[in-house]
């Protein structure tokens, strides 16, 4: 059984302060500060002799002194604040936030109230599987004896207690609503659950690219006299299964999910794995290509010819984020196109955020970067800053077949992270859009929502199911002391703050973590590698500046 909590939102919040927001798309100069209150409407409203946190986020402030002021009195002078309802009606309170770069205030009413129904957080929408159960379980803003609870699904009530178990065996969109009333008053919200059809355990191969319901077989590439471990994503299979695998049709001895694959010619084979789970077949293809050795196609940096900055974005796939808009009509080119004019004009500062886990950015060089042991070779920042870490995956790649194009095969760089337990790799996130909210399935089988509309969706791909697959990397976030706050790794990973400097092409690592032993690369991939949101500041959503080649720089 799985378990969906429903909060009921308790008028409450914490005060964020930082340099500048990570989120966006815009470079902020610390010129002067800015203040912004969270509440859409601009006020707060209190019980009689409970307690309100007022939140705010405050930008750009340097060396900020906070004062809160009501009817023109200090009331407090520290970073988060939190308000006692203690006289009936409307109070106002204003925040001043004093700074070295200038100064700023903000102002919100506050309503103390005789009586103040619970009010209820609930995600707007909800996935389940036909056939299984979906338990939610409610929680309340604040403790009273007197409520009530009331489940409704079809215009009938379906349950009356604090927690209601789903189930549906037929596929389809439902709404469930749901009302709490106490002696204070009434609330009510509404969720629409889509219900699926139960996963199937699946197997396929990952070429780099996000994936839709109408993906063709993928292909990938190995220069003549290497070796190419291959890997498939496993979806609902466990670690205990075991694998088949053939070579244009031709039985191999491996039988682990992976299998080290060295062509004795140039020519394209078909590669398949297989495997059983609970009694049902999964089976996975790929096509490879072995082309010409090594090295065959390097460009060599040329002083004055080339750039040490990256030149070239080749795609643009943003996972659904809070600062990710796809307009109607978008074409994977228009998408493209503005995010290569965004790389021309960034300067030193960050061009794009890849919104929440999965999404990526392909960006190719002028030349070459060769791989010189014990130096870094690549230079790839964001905008982190202690308490604000978003990490990105970087994948590398050689233009092993010459055709100028990021076709051919992807290493993972690995970080400081990889290969401990709460590091996966192979990891599968789809995303759907069935009505006005985002949803997600993981290939774990696990569920979640995705606050944003659809606007922050590929609109322009087939059906309503995008996939994306890389290495997740394990949640950094804790709320200290009223922040939210996400930590760092130690080191490997873009927009965040790496105890080492730049990135290494030795540290590419085939698919079962063995190393590569890159000679080159010409192309980047920088992915979103963490699936956590926070309330306060949204999705974790990678941001990046130019990749730069660290030995012409």
């Amino acid at each position: 059984m799985r378990t969906c909590i429903i909060r009921l939102l308790a008028v409450s919040v914490f005060l964020f302060l930082h340099w500048a927001c990570n989120d966006d798309e815009t470079i902020i100069d610390p010129t002067s500060p800015s203040v912004e209150f969270s509440t859409e409407n601009g006020e707060y409203n209190v019980k009689l002799g409970n307690w309100v946190e007022i939140s705010a986020t405050v930008r750009d402030a340097v060396d900020p002194v906070y004062s809160w002021r009501e009817d023109g009195k200090i009331i407090s002078t520290e970073s988060s604040f939190a308000y006692y309802g203690q006289v009936l009606g409307e109070h106002f309170v204003t925040l001043r936030v004093d700074a070295a770069n200038g100064w700023v205030e903000g102002q919100v009413k506050v309503n103390v109230l005789k009586s103040l129904a619970p009010d209820i957080l609930l995600d707007d929408a909800a996935l389940a599987f036909a056939g299984m159960d979906l338990e939610i379980v409610a929680e309340l803003s604040f403790d009273d004896e007197t409520v009530t609870y009331q489940w409704i699904l079809d215009n009938s009530v379906v349950g009356t207690g604090k927690s209601y178990t789903f189930r549906q065996d037929e596929v389809g969109v439902y709404t469930l609503i749901l009302k709490v009333t106490s002696h204070n008053g009434q609330n009510t919200h509404i969720m629409t659950i889509t219900v699926l059809p139960p996963p199937e355990p699946e197997l396929y191969f990952d070429d780099g690219k996000f994936r839709t319901e109408t993906g063709a077989i993928p292909r990938l590439s190995v220069c003549l006299g290497r070796s190419l471990v291959l890997a498939p994503v496993k979806v609902m299979i466990d670690q205990t299964a075991r694998f088949q695998w053939k070579v244009d049709g031709v039985q191999q001895s491996e039988t682990s999910e992976y299998f080290s694959f060295t062509p004795a010619a140039k020519g394209t084979y078909t590669v398949t794995v297989t495997t059983t789970q609970d009694g049902k077949q999964a089976e996975g293809t790929v096509e490879v290509e072995c082309v010409d050795a090594e090295g065959t196609y390097y460009r060599p940096y040329l002083s004055g010819t080339h750039q040490a900055r990256a030149t070239e974005v080749f795609e643009y796939s943003p996972a659904p984020g809070q600062f990710v808009s796809v307009p109607t009509g978008a074409t994977a080119e228009t998408l493209r196109a503005e995010t290569q004019l965004k790389l021309e004009s960034s300067g030193t500062g960050y061009f794009t955020s890849l919104g929440a886990y999965g999404g990526y950015v392909v960006i190719g060089f002028d030349h070459s970067i060769p791989n010189i042991e014990g130096l870094p070779d690549l230079i790839i920042e964001g905008n982190p800053f202690d308490s604000s870490n978003e990490p990105g995956i970087v994948y590398v790649m050689q233009d092993e077949n010459g055709d100028g194009l990021p076709n051919d095969t992807w290493y993972e760089l690995k970080g400081s992270e990889t290969g401990t337990a709460e590091c996966w790799q192979r990891y599968a996130v789809t995303y759907f859009r069935p009505g006005s909210q985002i949803l997600y399935m993981d290939s774990k089988g696990e569920t979640g929502t995705m606050p944003g509309t659809i606007d922050r969706f590929l609109n322009f791909i087939d059906g309503d199911r995008l996939t994306f697959v890389g290495t997740r990397l394990p949640s950094k976030f804790e709320i200290i002391n009223g922040t939210h706050y996400h930590g760092s790794f130690d080191w490997g990973y873009v927009d965040n703050l790496n105890d080492r400097e730049g990135f290494y092409i030795e540290d590419a690592i085939q698919a079962d973590g063995s190393p590569a032993n890159l000679e080159y690369i010409d192309f980047i991939k920088v992915q979103t590698g963490q699936l956590v949101y926070s309330s306060l500041l949204g999705e974790v959503s990678t941001e990046l500046c130019a990749p730069i080649d660290y030995h012409n720089r």
